[in-house]
């Protein structure tokens, strides 16, 4: 599946059909590597019912250096608010 996802072109709207949550951040995680090791780019994150610290500690299991994406300002999630009023 990932190598569909990364076929995909800038602007291009996909569907990505998972069969469990944990398909998911397997999916999210190996998508996040490639983005910042290959593709070189940067990737904003709101994370869902993930915690962050989660995320960070799934992101150093892939061999990736989260600390030096942070400090470099590529690598940045946010906690998604759900209790957010206007």
């Amino acid at each position: 599946m990932l190598d569909k996802i990364r076929q995909s072109k800038f602007g291009e709207h996909n569907l990505i059909l998972y069969e469990d949550y944990d398909t998911l951040c397997n999916i999210r995680l190996e998508y996040c590597k490639t983005t910042l090791e290959s593709l070189n780019e940067m990737v904003f994150l709101l994370s869902d019912n993930v915690s962050i610290s989660n995320f960070f500690l799934g992101l150093k299991n892939t061999g990736l250096d989260v600390q030096k994406y942070r400090s470099e300002g590529s690598l940045i999630v946010v906690n998604q608010r759900k209790d957010i009023s206007v």
